[in-house]
């Protein structure tokens, strides 16, 4: 991190560093959005990138963290 990044968010990182999201906990995470919101913001180019394990999506909970930051 450099100088200029905000204490609370590295702070965040630090805490989500690893941790992976499903596509339940991200609807939930955003205020129980719907699956077309989530559809459209996955093909958005700042929103994070889920990855496939499994077959099924999840996302890094440091890149939301990121997002949301950057939305701020």
């Amino acid at each position: 991190m450099d100088q200029l990044t905000p204490l609370r968010e590295v702070q965040q990182l630090e805490v989500a560093q690893d941790r992976f999201l499903n596509t339940a906990a991200v609807k939930a995470r955003y205020g129980g959005i719907s699956n077309q919101w989530l559809w459209r913001h996955e093909r958005d180019e700042s929103f994070p990138r889920a990855v496939r394990i499994n077959g099924r999506k999840f996302w890094r909970l440091s890149d939301l963290v990121r997002y949301e930051n950057s939305l701020a």
